[in-house]
Order: C-alpha cells, then sequence, then structure tokens
C-alpha cells in the first residue's frame, strides 16, 4: 500500500468492489477481500454482553460511520451500543482530539459517571481536554513501557495491559487525590498512578 494515494488504499481497505466482498468468520485471514475483513475483535460477544447488562455502552471512534458499522456487524457486536459516535458525526474539523464527541455523547444518553477507555495520545488528550476520565488501554500491537508512559503523560489516570481489563475499572472512581473501587477493594495515591 506504500505510496498509493489515500483514496486507493481505503479502496483496498474497504475493498470497494462488492464482488470480492464478503462475510468470512471473525478471526479468520482472507486475502483479496479487503484489509477490513481481517480484523480480529478485541472483545468477543459475552464479554460485551455482560459489561452492556450493567454499563450503558457507547462507541467515539474516528473512523468514517460505514466503516465503523460495517465492522461493529461483521463481529455481530452492534446492537449492545447504545450510541455509536463516527468521524461523520463530528465532522473533520473536529476530530480527536477535539471533545465535540463527547457533546454529542452527553446530549444521547443518560448517565451518572462516564468513563473513557483508549488506545492513543489522542484519546487521552481528548478525555483529558473534555474532563472525564480517562483510562489508558495498551493495544495488541504495542505493549511497550514506551507507550503506557505517553498514555500516561497525556491523561491517563491508569493504563491496563489489556481490554479485558475495562471490567476491573468500571466501577473506579476518581477524584482529585485518590482512586478507589466500591467497597473499598483498591486505594491507590495519584502519585502511584501517574
Amino acid at each position: 500500500a506504500y505510496g498509493k494515494g489515500a483514496e486507493e488504499r481505503a479502496k483496498e481497505y474497504l475493498c470497494v468492489d462488492e464482488s470480492k466482498r464478503f462475510v468470512p468468520t471473525p478471526g479468520v485471514t482472507v486475502t483479496n477481500y479487503g484489509f477490513i475483513n481481517n480484523e480480529l475483535p478485541i472483545f468477543d460477544r459475552q464479554q460485551l454482553e455482560e459489561l452492556s447488562k450493567k454499563y450503558n455502552l457507547v462507541i467515539f471512534t474516528g473512523r468514517p460511520k460505514k466503516e465503523a458499522l460495517y465492522t461493529l456487524e461483521l463481529f455481530k457486536i452492534k446492537d449492545l451500543f447504545s450510541t455509536i459516535i463516527t468521524m461523520d458525526d463530528v465532522g473533520l474539523d473536529h476530530q480527536k482530539p477535539d471533545t465535540k464527541g463527547f457533546e454529542l455523547i452527553k446530549q444521547r444518553i443518560f448517565y451518572d459517571d462516564i468513563k473513557y477507555f483508549g488506545d492513543t495520545v489522542d484519546d487521552m488528550i481528548c478525555g483529558t481536554n473534555a474532563q472525564i476520565p480517562v483510562i489508558g488501554i495498551l493495544p495488541p500491537q504495542d505493549k511497550t513501557e514506551i507507550l503506557k508512559e505517553s498514555l500516561k503523560n497525556n491523561g491517563a489516570m491508569l493504563v491496563l495491559d489489556n481490554i479485558t481489563e475495562i471490567e476491573k475499572c468500571a466501577k473506579v472512581h476518581f477524584t482529585e487525590h485518590e482512586i478507589h473501587i466500591e467497597n473499598g477493594k483498591l486505594y491507590m495515591d495519584m502519585l502511584d498512578v501517574m
């Protein structure tokens, strides 16, 4: 894909030629059907179902709507999210780290507490600028200390090694000086976290 124009790379990623597109079994690598079909889910449906019974799940992504919905439908998890905010919703002038996506989320859902889980520096800056507690998650392809420190330095209250650890943080309450989990199971001074 190196050297190709953005439009050509996007066509290759999405496999614009509908005659070649098919929906493979998630986790099975395919070729010549668009790279989007080679993505692997980072959550399985059962994990998300359990979380969705307890929490209002929302997606805020920099992907175009068509691409985000295609992927969620491919993995059969779209129905588990109450709100999906994409590049199309916020516009090109309001991509992360702009906070417009959070403004839209707050308009669309009822909430007592919002936590934002992300894996990029822009995610951390965006959540911090929106005054929402941000928890970093190291993506499968990068578990380096460099990324962990970068996420912390840009606003992450905590950094998880794996997305499956989200449940541990769902009940975490962030205050100015400490982090604690309901029922007193975890107490950390902010200096220990940062």
